[in-house]
């Protein structure tokens, strides 16, 4: 055990106990989270469509992403204009598995996915480019306000170049390979199809993530790798959890 858990150390991989060295030929099932996991994490926008001034309406969406950690958000800002100062954000809070909101001077805005748009009973009037956007494999993000939808963002990630064969071996291994996703699932099936993934589960929040977990694991088979923050619930109830450090690597 000493030996192998150091050994294990030396190639980048650091074991919380030697439990898993035990467990790991029980596997059968390997449940992958998708952004940051199988792909590069590093998000630009593609493609964008807005009610009225551009610029103006993604400094505001600026202003909000900034204060998120969600590779979405860090996309997003990535890509923005720097013509304006940002906006003070108040009142800012992530909903968990849905997006964020926040105020700026005195309205209250919203970006997240197609759910938290329909839980705040606002009208989704940027289905078609969504589509089109998911369609091309982007990611997807809905921003309005009080006021209604202001605009929608499609944004490209990569895939990480040695994922496609890393599955390919897992499957040569005669192993279940899953994706379990929160992004858009026309997003997620495109990457699954990429990636020949065949079992896609997507659009779910942490909460969903962890009871999908408990499915999958009931026989302590299932060994999970994805973000060691957002996923962490669901990772802490397979039969073995892998959180990616670096997530250009594995």
């Amino acid at each position: 055990m000493v030996v192998a858990i150091g050994n294990a150390s030396k190639n980048g991989i650091v074991m919380k106990s030697s439990e898993s060295i035990e467990r790991i030929h029980q596997i059968d099932t390997v449940v992958f989270d998708k952004t940051g996991t199988l792909t590069k994490g590093e998000m630009e926008i593609a493609e964008s469509k807005f009610l009225g001034d551009k610029a103006e309406y993604l400094n505001i969406l600026q202003s909000l992403e900034e204060k998120s950690s969600h590779p979405l958000a860090k996309g997003i800002c990535r890509s923005g204009v720097d013509l304006f100062e940002r906006f003070e954000v108040e009142d800012f809070e992530e909903i968990a598995g849905l997006g964020i909101s926040g105020k700026i001077q005195g309205m209250t805005y919203f970006a997240g996915n197609r759910k938290l748009f329909e839980i705040k009973g606002i009208k989704n009037i940027f289905e078609k480019e969504a589509t089109q956007f998911a369609k091309n494999g982007e990611s997807v993000v809905y921003f309005g306000g009080e006021l209604g939808m202001f605009g929608v963002v499609g944004l490209k990630d990569t895939i990480k170049p040695t994922a496609k064969t890393m599955i390919q071996e897992l499957k040569e291994r005669h192993k279940r390979v899953v994706m379990l996703s929160g992004d858009d699932y026309r997003t997620a099936i495109r990457v699954g199809e990429e990636l020949d993934i065949d079992d896609v589960f997507a659009e779910r929040s942490p909460k969903d993530k962890l009871e999908k977990m408990k499915e999958l694991n009931q026989r302590q088979n299932v060994l999970m790798v994805g973000d060691g923050i957002n996923d962490s619930p669901s990772l802490r109830s397979a039969a073995i959890g892998v959180s990616v450090a670096n997530r250009n690597r594995y």
